[in-house]
Formats: C-alpha cells, sequence, structure tokens
C-alpha cells in the first residue's frame, strides 16, 4: 500500500511539471510555424492526421474509405500524415485509400528543431483546403500543432479531454469545426464511426474492426504455439517479470506445442531474463526479431494469445484471431482494452485496485483514471491461467468437434 500510495506521488509531480514544459514547447513550436511562408490552399487535397499509437490507427483504419469516399470529397486526394511506428503496416493495408502518407518520427518531433522545419515545410506545401485530425484525444504538443503548421481554412478536430481546462480551449482552438465532447463511456471503434460520420456527412456502421489477413506475410510454423505478447506502449501496463515466469511455468505443464515471446526492440532484456530462467526448451523468444505485418501473422496463427493491453489485442480481434487472455491496469479500459463486443474468445483480467474503484466511479472519473505500474502486479497468475485453461479448452473443443 505504501509503495502504491508513493508511486500515485511521483506520478502526479511528473504530471504537474510536465504540464509546464508542455506549454512551453507548444509556445516554442508555435513561434517556428509561425516562420514558414503561407501558400494558397489547394482545393483538392484532404489532409488526414493521426499521430497516435498502432492499436488506435487500427481501430480507426477502417473508416478510410468511407472519408475517401464522401461525396463532399470526391475527387479529393486524400493525404494521410501519422506515425511512424505504424508505416509499414498502413502502406501495405490502406494504399488503396490514401494517395500519400507522410510519416512523423515522435521521438524527432520533439527534441529536433530542423527535423519540424522540414515537416512544417511540406505540410504547407501540401497546402490542403481541410485537415481531419482523426484523435478522440490528440495531444496537443504533437498532432494539434501538426494541423495547425498545415494551415488548412477548414479544420476539423474532436473536443479534447484534458483535466486542466487551459489545455482543452488550447487544443479546441486549433480547429474551425469542433465535433462535441461527451462523457458517455463509447468504446474508441463506436466514437471512431460517430466522428467520422459527422465530419463526411455520412452513415457508416461496422460490426467491427477487420484487417484482411490475405495482406499479411506467409510465416512458417511446424508447431502449434501460444504466443506471449509481453511488451506494451507504458510502464504501468507492464505484467511484472515475475508474474511472467509462473504463467509460462503452468502454460508449459498443460501444453505439448510451443510458447513464443513476442515483443518490440524495448523487451530483448526483459524477453532474456525469461528465457535465462530455462522453464523450458519450448519456451521460444522472436522479441525483436519480427518486422509488424510479420507480428501480425503470428498473432493470426496463434492457438492463445496471452497480451499485456498493447496493440496484439485489436490486431487479433480486427483478425477474427485466436482466443485472447488481457492482462490491464484498467486506464482508459471502456476505450480500448474492453473488446469483448467484438469477440467471444476475448477475457480481461484487471488489477484489483480497478476492480475495487470500478462500482463507485462516475463515468467522468473513468476518463481522467491514472493508475501506477505496481498496480500490474495485482492480476494473479491464477486468475490469468485460469481464464487461459477455460479458452484454450473452449478452442481445443471447437477444433476436435
Amino acid at each position: 500500500m505504501i509503495t502504491r500510495f508513493i508511486s500515485v506521488l511521483v506520478r502526479r509531480n511528473k504530471e504537474r511539471k510536465s504540464y509546464k514544459k508542455l506549454l512551453k514547447f507548444v509556445e516554442g513550436v508555435m513561434r517556428e510555424i509561425d516562420e514558414i511562408p503561407k501558400n494558397s490552399f489547394a482545393a483538392d487535397v484532404v489532409m488526414v492526421v493521426r499521430m497516435d499509437d498502432i492499436g488506435d490507427y487500427i481501430l480507426s483504419r477502417n473508416l478510410l474509405p468511407t472519408i475517401k469516399n464522401a461525396e463532399k470529397f470526391r475527387g479529393q486526394k486524400i493525404v494521410y500524415v501519422g506515425n511512424s511506428i505504424y508505416k509499414d503496416l498502413a502502406e501495405v493495408l490502406d494504399k488503396d485509400y490514401i494517395d500519400s502518407f507522410i510519416w512523423v518520427d515522435q521521438k524527432l518531433f520533439h527534441e529536433d528543431a530542423s527535423y519540424r522545419k522540414k515537416l512544417f515545410k511540406e505540410l504547407r506545401n501540401r497546402a490542403p483546403s481541410t485537415v481531419i485530425e482523426l484523435e478522440r484525444t490528440p495531444n496537443v504538443n504533437y498532432g494539434d500543432l501538426i494541423v495547425h503548421a498545415a494551415h488548412a481554412p477548414v479544420r476539423y478536430g474532436s473536443a479534447n479531454y484534458y483535466q486542466q481546462d487551459l489545455l482543452n480551449e488550447l487544443s479546441n482552438s486549433f480547429y474551425s469545426h469542433i465535433f462535441e465532447r461527451d462523457w458517455n463511456l463509447t468504446h474508441e471503434f463506436v466514437f471512431n464511426q460517430a466522428y467520422v460520420n459527422w465530419i463526411c456527412d455520412t452513415s457508416t456502421h461496422l460490426d467491427k474492426p477487420s484487417i484482411d489477413i490475405g495482406k499479411l506475410p506467409i510465416i512458417k510454423s511446424e508447431y502449434p504455439y501460444i504466443l506471449c505478447v509481453i511488451g506494451s506502449s507504458k510502464k504501468s501496463k507492464n505484467w511484472p517479470l515475475g508474474h511472467w515466469v509462473q504463467l509460462l511455468k503452468k502454460l508449459s505443464q498443460i501444453f505439448d506445442g510451443k510458447i513464443m515471446l513476442i515483443g518490440g526492440a524495448r523487451e530483448i532484456a526483459f524477453s532474456k531474463k525469461i528465457i535465462d530462467q530455462n522453464i523450458s526448451p519450448n519456451i521460444i523468444s522472436i522479441v525483436g526479431k519480427t518486422t509488424l505485418m510479420e507480428a501480425f501473422a503470428w498473432i493470426k496463427k496463434a492457438r492463445l494469445m496471452v497480451s499485456n493491453d498493447t496493440f496484439a489485442i485489436h490486431a487479433g480481434v480486427a483478425m477474427d484471431g485466436p482466443p485472447t487472455v488481457v492482462m490491464a491496469n484498467g486506464e482508459s479500459a471502456f476505450r480500448f482494452s474492453e473488446l469483448s463486443t467484438y469477440s467471444s474468445k476475448y477475457r480481461v483480467v484487471y488489477s484489483s485496485v480497478y476492480g475495487k474503484r470500478l462500482p463507485n466511479m462516475k463515468p467522468k472519473d473513468r476518463w481522467f483514471l491514472s493508475l501506477p505500474s505496481v498496480d500490474m502486479a495485482t492480476i494473479t497468475v491464477d486468475s490469468v491461467f485460469k481464464n487461459c485453461q477455460e479458452l484454450f479448452r473452449i478452442e481445443s473443443g471447437e477444433q476436435g468437434g
């Protein structure tokens, strides 16, 4: 309890400091943008901006055809400005709906003024007449600034959800058309449809996110495998090492195939610590060894997936992939990790802190819920293993039946 209290205090202090730092950064970058020459806009260019992570992109990408084919944008070129982290994925899956891509390195954007200047000039040279910021909660120090730099006369955005009213006012000021904010606990996939329909004057309805698996690379596996996704985009969403080790011991006792560890370069050291435990020769690490497209192919073919709250869970649901057990701390759960509506083979195990607080939380409270990394340790190995067993039995029965 004391450890958690200290962790929460440290996190809140960091948030206060980052608030001042954020405003200073925005002010400086806006001065940089003001120095870029303004071009006349091109009436036939629509710029779509989405700067968040892979999972967010998966939950919105099925609406790109709606934008491309909307009557109000008919005949116009679509320029997509996105986070370079999912470049390889988007350029394969969505090239039919996007005329050209501009990819932004988030780290360089925030650290390199010369990089920003080059980017801002490219945005200005495209001279869009319309900019659409696709994010529900764009970062005022990232996506909002990119919209501002594009200098389009028509700018669509979603009213922001910062806790600080000043940041909401600042974010909203970058747009000429604002989609009204509400505090309903709407899943991101549902929100994206309502938002894009509002922009495009359309009535698109999608039952679930989807990915054309025919566009994935072919991977050859001579053995059935369980896939364990051991990383995530945030430290606060990572299940502890000791918990993974205990779970892998249990899984190796009931599963005759391989257990594959997958993740990005950030998880290489973490995966090595797991492998060094010598739990079983059937545990294999491909962490840091796959492209994003290959990772999706591995997800699709798994017999069971166990994952932190990360893009892999959205990819699995979108591909009608394997039975999936997710460990999640509860932050923004209603927006992202609650995916059982879209898959009957999906289970989430939340931190005990979140489970205790949830019954007494108002909808608005859930928007601002911020949980420390120590809460992930309250997700027990037994609870995750139990869900794995249940889903694995169901899947084995279906395949055998």
